[in-house]
């Protein structure tokens, strides 16, 4: 697997941004049960999956069906949850160490 992974799917009345599809910057974290993820741009707030959506109101459906095929033929694709999970857990762990190794900043300004 290549790049990184993010969540995307449609906004909904967001008061700066309106309706529109979105792909967010790489994600840190999710929580489905709490409806919750963060990405390095800040905290989402998650809504309906597009599975529930199907579900619910199928008759409704043309715009984000058409708006799921753009974003398939773009190259991105669904991701299993177990390895969404590890994906999350390497990246967290990458950047520990990267902070681990990093000189306290008074060694950074005694070097210079």
């Amino acid at each position: 697997m290549q790049g990184f992974p993010a969540l995307w799917g449609v906004l909904m009345d967001d008061p700066r941004l309106g309706c529109r599809p979105v792909l967010t910057s790489r994600l840190l974290a999710i929580d489905r049960s709490g409806s919750w993820a963060r990405s390095l741009q800040g905290l989402i707030r998650l809504g309906l999956s597009f599975a529930q959506q199907r579900s619910r109101a199928p008759s409704h459906l043309n715009g984000i069906a058409r708006q799921i095929g753009m974003i398939e033929t773009a190259g991105y694709m669904p991701i299993d949850p177990r390895v969404l999970e590890s994906l999350l857990s390497e990246f967290a762990r990458t950047v520990r160490l990267m902070h681990a190794c990093r000189p306290p900043p008074s060694l950074l300004r005694a070097s210079q």
